[in-house]
């Protein structure tokens, strides 16, 4: 948690969180967290019980669709760039949510020596590697797309849940061999 300015460190722990900010990358990852400190401002808008504190993407879409629509909604500037990181555990992407949201419901700014870049990707790392060891652009859509984009928005039904029974193929039926005399 070192790398959260020390006045954003002291508003987490003033909050009195049900869950202690360990490691903001996976801590922050589901949205309850943000859902709890957004309850501290607004009680009567954020109800924590409507959150999951699961560790699924489907716990993750869910609770993040719910926050995204509260940011819409209060013009909050938290960047979809800076969600999308977060949920998927990119590096520094939670604390720069964090420090978004301690920017925006305090009305005070955070003093950084160097800004923090909101591209949460690998083309620095990528770039001193040889040409060989680079990742390929198959890699490359596999790692940084976003899958629930493509098959599952949050409350629709995946293939994986349990209420929904798909076949690949049709079950057969087992039939009598017919009889001698039938013929």
């Amino acid at each position: 948690m070192n790398a959260l300015p020390r006045e954003v460190l002291k508003w987490l722990q003033s909050l009195d969180l049900s869950i202690s900010v360990k490691n903001p990358k996976w801590d922050f990852s589901n949205g309850y967290l943000v859902a709890e400190i957004l309850s501290w401002y607004h009680p009567k808008e954020i109800k924590i019980h409507c959150f999951n504190n699961g560790t699924s993407i489907q716990s993750k879409l869910l609770n993040w669709n719910l926050l995204e629509t509260f940011f819409k909604n209060k013009n909050y500037a938290i960047d979809r760039d800076v969600m999308e990181g977060t949920i998927h555990c990119k590096s520094a992407a939670a604390e720069v949510l964090v420090e978004q949201l301690y920017t925006t419901l305090t009305n005070r700014p955070t003093y950084r020596l160097t800004p923090r870049s909101h591209t949460f990707n690998d083309l620095s790392y990528q770039s001193k590697l040889p040409l060989h060891a680079r990742a390929t652009a198959s890699t490359a859509i596999k790692n940084n797309l976003a899958k629930h984009r493509i098959r599952n928005r949050a409350g629709h039904k995946s293939s994986h849940d349990k209420d929904s029974t798909h076949y690949i193929f049709t079950p057969t039926t087992q039939t009598k061999p017919a009889s001698p005399g039938s013929r």
